[in-house]
């Protein structure tokens, strides 16, 4: 979820449309406003905002590679299959055959349980109601209860941790290097805005 936009923010305009203009932050939060909303010059009260390196997202000629998304808690197996972020490794680097190695252990122990439980692959079709006293307390998808325990016997959480270390430990040197390469460019747009 993209975090919250605040007023005196800089924003770069985009585009237009439905009456709009479509804009984005210095970090790549878009937002749609009215021209009326938007002002050139900063509100007395606003804040800088810096930009850091942990902020960025990095790319590469096949798309994105990792970012702070990747880095948020994650206990499910909703996400054991992306390995996008070993695109960033130099070839032959030996922390890909390891990180590989744990994840393809609690893929597969994942993949046998959900076997076991939902054989016939329907349990997106599903939802759980619970009631107490006659009274519909919580709906819960039948997925996420079958993720829950396939996780718990196979170790997704404990996977997932590990799996976001290595992420921030492949991403910080690539993150540094892309911000000390926008420094220039940070740098002339916050001058705008001063």
């Amino acid at each position: 979820m993209p975090r919250p936009i605040s007023k005196g923010e800089p924003l770069l305009v985009i585009g237009s449309g439905g009456g709009g203009l479509l804009t984005a932050t210095i970090d790549g939060v878009a937002a749609t406003y009215f021209e009326g909303d938007l002002t050139t010059a900063p509100l007395k009260s606003s804040a800088k905002i810096a930009l850091t390196p942990e902020q960025l997202e990095i790319s590469d000629k096949e798309g994105v590679v990792g970012g702070p998304a990747d880095l948020e808690p994650d206990a499910t197996g909703f996400r054991l299959e992306d390995t996008r972020i070993l695109r960033a490794l130099e070839p032959g680097d030996s922390r890909r055959d390891k990180f590989v190695e744990e994840r393809e252990k609690v893929l597969s122990c994942y993949t046998a349980v959900m076997e076991k439980l939902d054989p016939d692959n329907r349990r997106g079709k599903y939802d759980i109601m619970y009631f107490r006293g006659g009274v519909q307390t919580k709906v819960e998808p039948l997925a996420a209860k079958y993720d829950r325990q396939a996780c718990g016997k196979c170790g997704c959480k404990t996977f997932n941790d590990k799996k976001r270390a290595f992420i921030r430990e492949v991403l910080a040197p690539l993150q540094k290097a892309t911000y000390v390469e926008l420094k220039p460019t940070i740098d002339r747009v916050e001058a705008l805005f001063r």
